[in-house]
């Protein structure tokens, strides 16, 4: 049963002081010069299976003593153009609503392609490991894996964080989830987290993968509305000053159904419970599972991890940036490292 002090998911309450009173010994990266997203993957892993903990600089220092540091999680100079408004990535808040994904389909991806690929989840998952997608991902900083609705052109996003913490969410918790409905959508009661026992949340998805030949675009279209606040604040408007005034830059981004852990864990759960619900429809796709590796480095960005500021403060490092990293660590640990995908 999961209670509120549950580390595996505590977002508040756990400080760089827990952290050190737990650990001992770390490996300290800030002061190494010319330090690569390599160097971090390597000692994540290293630390994910010692007792000790990491400390990762949010400045890396150049080879040259006397040039100025960068910023090692993203670039905070990025910016993306939507609709004609450039919309400046210079705070964790937007990176996670406006920054790049690794995408597995494009806008321009129709159905009739994805049909005669026979794209299923699991094998779109497995085009990351193509050599250009295992390069961006080491090299570069994304929110997570997207694809697009090949009908409604609808980018769905699927933050790297979210196949662990739905995962867990699903283990937790799959007995209490109540199906009202599950055949060609699903309709599913799902209890809180963070208020165990006191509120329940309501996910509807739409457009299951069920329907004998369709399924290979079902799942591209599956939409996911989940009542939780946590994906409701993460979809909310973002503001940006220009001309001396505040102006809402939410409504000049592309329309997205981003997943969070209830969303995908419903989705486990109905998948499942679709073989063996009676009057059920059967998923006829399967959704990949994250293997240990994957799962390791997830726990220790989030529970043995320290950010050293430039001027020498400390601190847990935030959603972006711990979702940016476990973004590079599966372009180094392979799609197929962090994923099951045998079909």
């Amino acid at each position: 049963m999961l209670v509120k002090s549950d580390l595996y998911f505590k977002n508040r309450g756990y400080g760089v002081s827990d952290i050190r009173s737990i650990y001992s010994d770390f490996i300290d990266l800030s002061d190494k010069y010319g330090l690569t997203n390599e160097d971090v993957f390597d000692a994540i892993m290293d630390a994910s299976y010692k007792d000790i903990g990491i400390i990762i600089p949010e400045f890396v220092k150049k080879r040259r003593r006397n040039s100025q540091p960068r910023p090692y999680f993203w670039d905070r100079t990025q910016t993306k153009t939507m609709n004609g408004k450039v919309v400046p990535l210079d705070t964790a808040t937007r990176f996670m609503k406006f920054g790049p994904a690794i995408d597995l389909t494009r806008a321009s991806t129709t159905q009739k392609e994805i049909l005669e690929y026979e794209l299923t989840p699991r094998k779109a998952f497995r085009d990351l490991d193509e050599s250009k997608n295992k390069r961006r991902l080491k090299n570069g900083a994304f929110r997570g894996i997207g694809w697009w609705d090949p009908k409604r052109k609808k980018h769905k996003l699927l933050p790297f964080e979210v196949p662990v913490e739905g995962e867990e969410f699903y283990k937790r918790f799959a007995d209490e989830m109540v199906f009202k409905n599950l055949r060609s959508d699903a309709l599913i009661e799902v209890p809180s987290i963070s208020r165990y026992m006191k509120k329940d949340y309501t996910v509807i998805m739409r457009v299951l993968p069920v329907t004998e030949g369709k399924y290979y675009h079902e799942w591209l279209m599956t939409d996911v509305i989940d009542g939780c606040e946590g994906r409701f604040f993460s979809s909310g408007s973002g503001k940006k000053y220009e001309n001396g005034e505040f102006i809402d830059i939410y409504k000049y981004a592309s329309p997205e159904d981003a997943y969070c852990r209830h969303s995908w864990g419903a989705l486990l759960a109905a998948e499942e419970k679709s073989r063996i619900k009676p009057g059920a429809l059967t998923f006829r796709v399967s959704y990949p599972r994250t293997k240990e590796e994957y799962r390791e480095s997830w726990k220790t960005l989030n529970l043995k991890t320290i950010v050293r500021l430039h001027n020498g403060r400390e601190r847990r490092p935030n959603k972006t940036e711990a979702r940016i990293q476990l973004g590079r660590n599966m372009g180094f640990l392979g799609a197929d490292g962090s994923f099951d995908l045998s079909e």
